[in-house]
């Protein structure tokens, strides 16, 4: 079953890939945090995934609209 649009996942940021991250966002591997569903991706390495919206806490020091393909978390219970 899919989730509705904009769910929110508690997660472990543990990015499959490091060669592609935003400056300072390898400072977030292995903090959990609250993710926002976003998108579908269209294209590139990460097409047919959902766009998982950063933390607020997180976006202030990377980017307004900072995310992560979903494939880079894992989620966990709080």
């Amino acid at each position: 079953m899919r989730r509705q649009l904009y769910a929110t996942t508690y997660a472990v940021f543990q990015p499959q890939r490091t060669d592609d991250l935003r400056p300072g966002a390898a400072a977030f591997i292995g903090q959990a945090g609250e993710f926002m569903e976003g998108w579908e991706i269209e294209s590139g390495p990460y097409a047919g995934q959902r766009a998982m919206l950063v933390p607020m806490s997180w976006a202030l020091r990377l980017a307004p609209m900072s995310w992560v393909p979903e494939c880079d978390l894992v989620e966990v219970a709080r």
